[in-house]
């Protein structure tokens, strides 16, 4: 039972220093560029899908992870972060795309067509939807 407790943790311990890395390296990055990038992106609704479409494509969870730091900064918006959490395979890709390479392929075209479409939909009836103030 310890030794299951001691996994357990462990493995937390990964997940979470993994994403702390993630986050930093968003915030080293909007730091080193004095946020041109992220101002770039924020002239660019449609460029801010792709991008964290293109991200979500990324085998594991780097692009997922990277996706929810930049929302939570502020350098995208949520049709971008529903984007990249629909293009996203996760760690499964890596075994995808060892066993099944073409169908892998072709399933992450589809999912990033997709996402896109979907981004911008998400992006264009938010827009349009009321805003509340609390």
């Amino acid at each position: 039972m310890l030794h299951l407790l001691s996994d357990v943790l462990k493995e937390t311990g990964m997940i979470t220093a993994f994403v702390l890395i993630i986050m930093l390296f968003i915030e080293v990055l909007n730091i080193a560029t004095q946020g041109s990038w992220a101002k770039v992106l924020a002239r660019s609704p449609f460029w801010q899908i792709v991008i964290a479409a293109l991200l979500g494509t990324l085998p594991g969870c780097f692009g997922g992870f990277a996706a929810v730091s930049m929302y939570t900064h502020g350098i995208i918006h949520f049709g971008a972060l529903m984007a990249a959490m629909i293009s996203n395979i996760g760690d499964e890709a890596f075994v995808m795309l060892v066993q099944m390479p073409k169908d892998t392929l072709y399933i992450m075209s589809i999912l990033l067509a997709l996402s896109i479409l979907i981004g911008w939909l998400t992006w264009r009836l938010g827009r349009k939807a009321p805003r509340h103030s609390h």
